[in-house]
């Protein structure tokens, strides 16, 4: 899951919240519309800045992973892609970093993107 799709979430969830107690409490609703607007703005600045220390703290090792898993013909691009989000997590694990299901996920897929494309331009 992209952050934009995360920060589109939660501004939807927001939005839709906010707007019933609008509807409920005049006035009030209009606080609370402020209130969860910039509720959002700091929760995705939050997740962007969270990932971003993610990928500076473990970015190098998903794509040393997902460059050591192209060449290996004997695995689909599901098992790599498995393989090396498995690897991953155990890598953060033994630094002490915890690291959530998507942000593996969404780690590996640039890893891979990144690599692709790097290889594409030589």
């Amino acid at each position: 899951m992209s952050l934009k799709t995360i920060a589109d979430k939660l501004e939807a969830f927001a939005s839709g919240i906010v707007s019933a107690a609008v509807e409920e409490a005049g006035e009030l609703g209009g606080k609370l519309l402020a209130i969860a607007k910039e509720a959002a703005e700091e929760t995705v600045e939050a997740v962007a800045d969270g990932f971003e220390d993610l990928v500076d703290k473990i970015g190098e090792k998903a794509t040393q992973l997902v460059t050591d898993l192209m060449a290996d013909d004997s695995l689909s691009g599901l098992e790599k892609a498995n393989l090396a989000a498995t690897q991953l997590v155990e890598h953060a694990a033994t630094n002490s970093i915890t690291i959530a299901e998507q942000d593996v996920t969404a780690l590996i897929k640039n890893a891979y993107l990144a690599v692709k494309s790097k290889i594409a331009s030589l």
